[in-house]
């Protein structure tokens, strides 16, 4: 079983859900936590199957984020405690680990975005995490608290837009009283 456990085919899809999810992100944040030294990668890599880190469909369920709140001291005693292990943005860990550890995936799948994450930060997560994917899709889930999913593919060109198709879109969302010049441009 162990042997088999170190081909990249027992693995291949990797689906985590939140709770899957949340504990491959701790062991590796415990053991990584910063995700990007080669020493760190390497050591942290060994405790797993080699299978893991090598699948090419990546789909993933992000858990909900941690807040960890600052506990008063009853006593004068002012020695610093160990910070608790918390993962405030589960969307930034794994995009760090897509750097590092799960290298070959081809095609990317992470849903339960918090809608607060895909304002402006989405361009800089585009241009870093995402930039070797061609096509890179952001749908708004309508679920409470809203949420995103997010679709990436490597080998896959972008999607290829009809600019009149869109004005007439961005057109029909505008409210009767409106008026329209098509003179106008941006």
């Amino acid at each position: 079983m162990r042997q088999a456990l170190q081909c990249r085919a027992a693995w291949d899809p990797l689906h985590l859900d939140q709770a899957a999810g949340r504990a491959i992100l701790r062991v590796l944040k415990r053991s990584d936590p910063l995700g990007c030294f080669a020493a760190d990668v390497r050591r942290t890599k060994r405790r797993f199957p080699a299978g893991l880190f090598e699948v090419q469909r990546l789909d993933c369920v992000l858990m909900d984020p941690e807040r960890h709140e600052a506990e008063q001291s009853d006593t004068e005693d002012d020695a610093p405690r160990p910070r608790p292990l918390v993962i405030t943005d589960p969307l930034d860990e794994v995009c760090k680990r897509l750097r590092n550890y799960f290298t070959g995936v081809r095609e990317l799948s992470v849903s339960n975005i918090e809608d607060y994450r895909m304002d402006y930060r989405f361009v800089g997560l585009r241009a870093t995490s995402l930039a070797d994917y061609g096509y890179v899709e952001l749908l708004h889930t309508p679920t409470v608290p809203p949420t995103y999913a997010l679709l990436a593919r490597r080998d896959a060109p972008p999607r290829r837009v009809d600019p009149g198709a869109a004005r007439a879109e961005n057109r029909s969302r505008l409210p009767p009283e409106a008026m329209w010049d098509e003179r106008t441009t941006i």
